[in-house]
């Protein structure tokens, strides 16, 4: 299959397989309606379809089952049982009695199946199935009350009425037992015929609740043969899974067919070859063989954990735990822990704030306190960090390639946002008055536009690229979890983003630099040098993070969760908090005042200091100008680059 060999037109196969092959799999959905229907009606869902679509066909349907050796029961005038707690006694009564009346050592309670293979965890699934509270209720999670019950319960059977050697004897043994009908009860697929045994669904908590493990070889066609080759293994499916044909394999073979409705009429010619009340009242269920790519490791992981708790002792509730770490892919949750919750109200408190933030930019009161920004360059700042905060909630539930590419979206853009404001503010106020800062000036809007353009231009192509969606299958001590991953294509428009975003910084730490002595706006380069400093960092350090091999679950989501948070929060109190709160800011009455106050304490050539006073007379003006001048004709007599960025450095004011 894998290298497309177009010399078998249909693959037979086991259908733990399914998730494996289905890429190189027809979908037969819409080539075979009309069985699709009959089969759907039973379980061969589990075994055939996956993600939505049908990739193949059962040839036939196997179960597990109980036998019973009916000569022991009537014998002591007991029925088959229906519940785990009757099998017990059942199995506890006749041992006893067959012991102290006969000294029949000879006979055995129960085998339970937990060879050390495959139908261990065939054995395993359709025990914890037949604790379920209702017939309709889907597979109790491991992590569950119902599933520590279950295993509990397991032990109890085994410790009572089996031994370690039972349970790990091997289907050859088993057989042995079965046809010198030297135990009471035996676990086995179906399709064993003796006198002395009926054939029946396993007990399970509850009357009427029980639980089957479910085996079939599923026939399927590759999707890559000519169409012909195609049309033709599509007929060929059609008579093998006709009614017909089903009928002869039940017949014929001694199996089951997976199509319920052939076990409809008692009076009809299967029943009286086959078991139609079994086939009515079976209740299937099936490994979890889609959920991972690799299910063998799974099963081998599996059967390592009911080694130890079935024969060396394992806690109940450690082997549970160490059964659901490995049996789904854990899903991040408000209930996963107090550091959870924790996470999620912070969150949602910061989001809260963010909301309502836009608010405080619409008093006249507190207005004086965020001039560093136009009110619209604020409302785009606070949509950036709204925009990364959301990022938080799309690692709560199911992780999907949709999700992923929500996330990505809204960590770029919002991280693109919140530098707009700074970068707006230092390319307007450039030293030297030139044609491309009056450009932005005058066309701010169009200005933003364009850049936020261009990330959402590159945003686009994860539709070409889709993000992928990366398992980690971890050892029994750890939880399986999901990651989100990047296509080949979309990698590299990653890594074109983070570029980007470098380049921005740089450029307006490099703005920052050459603006330092600008009057005007000598506060805001300070406030956001800070800023800038503080992102830069928080921009590395998720980067790093992103690319670290994190294989626990709540470390990689809780320390995701919390730089994220962290860098709102640090954002959100640096521009808006302390602004508000601050003491000193609090009593300045104007931005003027707290510039001429900065002024007294700046660290600057003294013949630039004398420049600047706290009111700006014509006379300071005009030296101002005059040092400016001077400066120019220096420049254009020393072009070197350093003397320029020195002169652009030390400018007060913007000069042409």
């Amino acid at each position: 299959l894998n290298r497309k060999n177009k010399k078998y037109d249909l693959f037979v196969f086991d259908p733990i397989y399914t998730k494996k092959y289905s890429p190189f799999l027809t979908v037969i959905d819409d080539w075979l309606p009309e069985y699709i229907e009959w089969y759907s009606e039973g379980a061969s869902e589990q075994t055939s379809k996956y993600k939505g679509h049908w990739y193949s066909l059962p040839t036939f349907q196997k179960y597990k089952v109980m036998y019973s050796n009916l000569d022991y029961l009537k014998k002591y005038n007991m029925s088959i049982p229906l519940t785990w707690n009757e099998f017990i006694d059942t199995a506890e009564y006749i041992l006893e009695k067959e012991h102290n009346l006969y000294n029949n050592t000879m006979l055995v309670g129960y085998n339970g199946f937990f060879p050390k293979n495959e139908n261990s965890v065939c054995s395993l699934y359709e025990f914890v199935y037949s604790f379920r509270d209702e017939k309709s209720s889907p597979f109790p999670h491991f992590d569950s009350e119902t599933a520590y019950e279950a295993l509990e319960k397991l032990v109890e059977v085994k410790n009572r009425v089996s031994s370690n050697d039972l349970f790990l004897a091997d289907e050859t043994h088993n057989l042995g037992l079965l046809f010198t009908e030297s135990i009471i009860f035996i676990s086995l697929w179906d399709g064993f015929a003796h006198p002395s045994y009926k054939m029946t669904v396993l007990p399970g908590k509850k009357p009427g609740i029980s639980g089957s493990a479910l085996s079939s070889l599923n026939i399927g066609i590759p999707n890559f043969i000519d169409k012909k080759n195609k049309e033709a293994s599509i007929q060929v499916l059609k008579f093998i899974n006709s009614k017909e044909a089903q009928k002869k394999i039940l017949k014929d073979f001694n199996l089951y067919s997976a199509i319920p409705s052939l076990y409809e009429d008692d009076n009809d010619e299967i029943c009286k070859v086959r078991d139609c009340q079994f086939a009515r009242n079976v209740q299937g269920i099936d490994r979890p063989i889609f959920q991972f790519d690799n299910y063998e490791v799974f099963s081998t992981k599996v059967i390592e954990i009911l080694d130890g708790v079935l024969f060396h002792d394992k806690p109940i509730k450690e082997a549970i735990t160490e059964l659901d770490n490995i049996s789904r892919f854990h899903k991040f949750s408000i209930n996963d822990g107090s550091y959870s919750l924790v996470l999620m109200i912070i969150s949602i408190t910061l989001l809260g704030l963010l909301i309502l933030t836009p608010i405080v930019l619409f008093i006249p009161a507190l207005r004086k306190y965020f001039l560093i920004f136009s009110v619209y360059s604020w409302l785009i700042f606070i949509i950036g960090l709204l925009m990364i905060l959301s990022t938080v909630f799309t690692y709560l539930g199911e992780l999907k390639s949709s999700t992923c590419l929500e996330r990505q979206v809204l960590l770029t853009l919002g991280y693109t946002l919140i530098l707009i404001p700074a970068l707006f503010k230092l390319a307007v106020n450039f030293p030297k008055i030139n044609k491309y800062s009056d450009w932005i000036h005058n066309n701010k809007y169009i200005f933003i536009a364009i850049i936020i353009g261009i990330e959402s231009f590159l945003n686009l192509f994860y539709l070409i690229f889709p993000m992928k969606i990366r398992e980690l299958v971890m050892n029994k001590n750890e939880k399986n979890f999901s990651k989100c991953s990047f296509h080949t294509g979309g990698l590299v428009i990653a890594w074109i983003q983070i570029i980007i975003k470098l380049v921005l910084y740089i450029l307006i730490d490099l703005l920052i630099f050459l603006e330092w002595n600008i009057r005007k706006i000598f506060y805001s380069t300070r406030v956001i040098l800070l800023f800038i400093t503080i992102n830069e960092l928080f921009f590395i350090v998720f980067i790093i993070l992103k690319h670290m091999s994190i294989s626990t679950f709540n470390v990689y989501y809780t320390l995701e969760i919390s730089l994220i948070i962290t860098i709102i929060f640090i954002n959100y109190i640096y521009m808006f908090v302390i602004r508000l709160f601050h003491k000193k800011l609090g009593a300045i009455k104007d931005e003027e005042k707290l510039i001429n106050s900065l002024l007294k304490f700046n660290n600057m050539p003294s013949n630039i200091s004398s420049n600047m006073t706290s009111n700006v007379d014509q006379e300071k003006l005009t030296e101002t100008k005059t040092g400016i001048s001077n400066s120019t004709s220096t420049s254009k007599q020393n072009s070197s680059i350093s003397s320029k960025i020195l002169i652009y450095h030390y400018a007060t004011e913007s000069f042409k």
